[in-house]
């Protein structure tokens, strides 16, 4: 099976569409997502291998028509049909649209940049699903499933006003999820760099890490000593941090702009999103058109900047700053990071600490907004030996509580699929939260 690339004709029918589109509007905005996906799935129990190819294309219209906005999000046919598209766009405008402005006029042009795409093939997915299952039974681990995926995606964004832009990016992912007698153990991993096959390795070695904390009985944890939480149990602490400074959840919920340029967390805490892979730029524009530009967001434990859409930008007072990402065609574009890190080597590593390196699955790890609730595991460790097993037991923590008991940060960096992409050390935290 061979899945072909995405097309550039979406980019050039959205040009042909907005060029036609009815003069009456202040303006109208075009975005267009087309993708092809390889889906590989392996059941070891069983050996029964799936491969399933999908994707498709979709355009999302906004309009803008006597100060008040509307939207529309579909697949077309063709060009008339995305030209009706923009006409239920303009009409839910003038008769149920939301009183907005349109964002300022960009003229940013990157259509013309077009990479060599290549095809998606089934058996270099379907090799890497089985060759991680391969290496997971080595290491002694029940696995219950891996799935691999791969997709290719040209994204663009057309405006009345100028804005034409059109991008490519590709990505795989391995996800592999383990049984054991305490539930499951589940980890992914993508591409480290934009380029060249995806590595396997990290992933095996954390599932190990994480299987060998329940490879024994153990202890309730002790109360009295500092917490290390290793990249794969802090992955959704990172994840919620993520969320936190997006300027979309500051006017949802406020409190973070509020304290915008106030010490409030720990000085070891240094996270930046400079929207690049190991310097390579992952993309020249966001799902608005805006240029993605490095972002400082916390400055030696002061929150200074957040990830804005023009929406976020505009109510409080900033310059937007290319973070504003759309999930899906009927969504409107959010405030998101493309590649946050948590700087790492800062602040201490006491030899005698709680490690936690096992998180066993729970259907959701943050059920309230700010609050994570996590299923964890792992070791007592006296100058620095691991000595005791921890059994699994539960830890629910509130985000802004927990960050305040940071002391320091590992020299452990790893980019985790499991924490929205964030790039982040083992975490060291006063007590336990």
């Amino acid at each position: 099976m061979t899945v072909p690339f995405p097309s550039w004709d979406a980019v050039r029918l959205a040009r042909e569409a907005v060029a036609a589109a009815a003069p009456a509007a202040d303006e109208v905005e075009l975005w267009v997502h087309d993708t092809a996906e390889l889906s590989c799935s392996l059941l070891p129990a069983t050996g029964a291998l799936t491969t399933v190819h999908g994707g498709g294309w979709g355009y999302a219209s906004r309009v803008w028509a006597d100060g008040r906005c509307g939207w529309a999000a579909r697949a077309v046919d063709d060009l008339d049909d995305l030209c009706r598209l923009i006409d239920q766009a303009h009409w839910t405008a003038r008769d149920y649209g939301v009183p907005k402005q349109p964002p300022p006029v960009i003229t940013v042009d990157t259509a013309r940049r077009q990479p060599i795409t290549s095809r998606l093939f089934a058996d270099v997915v379907q090799s890497s699903a089985t060759g991680l299952a391969d290496k997971l039974t080595a290491i002694g681990a029940a696995v219950q499933a891996v799935i691999v995926n791969r997709y290719q995606t040209i994204a663009g964004l057309v405006t009345r006003s100028g804005a034409d832009a059109a991008e490519y990016y590709s990505d795989e992912r391995l996800m592999a999820r383990c049984e054991t007698p305490y539930g499951a153990v589940s980890d992914a991993q993508s591409r480290m760099a934009l380029h060249g096959r995806i590595d396997d390795e990290p992933l095996v070695a954390r599932v190990a890490d994480a299987l060998g904390a329940l490879a024994g009985p153990g202890v309730a944890p002790p109360g009295d000593l500092p917490v290390v939480l290793r990249p794969a149990v802090a992955a959704p602490l990172a994840g919620a941090l993520a969320w936190l400074l997006s300027g979309t959840t500051a006017i949802a919920y406020g409190g973070i702009a509020k304290a915008l340029g106030r010490q409030l967390f720990p000085r070891c805490l240094r996270v930046d999103d400079p929207g690049t892979e190991q310097g390579e730029p992952l993309r020249t524009v966001d799902d608005e058109g805006y240029r993605v530009r490095p972002v400082e967001l916390v400055a030696d434990g002061r929150p200074v900047a957040l990830l804005h859409s023009v929406d976020s930008a505009r109510a409080m007072g900033h310059e937007p700053n290319g973070r504003g990402i759309r999930f899906g065609l009927p969504e409107q574009p959010i405030g998101q990071a493309i590649r946050m890190r948590i700087a790492g080597g800062r602040g201490v590593m006491p030899a005698d600490h709680l490690e936690l390196c096992c998180r066993i699955d729970n259907l959701n790890t943050m059920p309230v907004a700010g609050r994570l609730e996590l299923i964890v595991a792992g070791w007592i460790v006296r100058g620095g030996r691991r000595i005791r097993r921890v059994a699994p037991f539960e830890l629910n923590v509130d985000l802004l509580s927990a960050l305040r008991l940071l002391i320091g940060t590992g020299d452990d960096a790893v980019r985790l699929v499991t924490a929205a992409e964030v790039t982040l050390p083992s975490l060291v935290l006063r007590r336990l939260p």
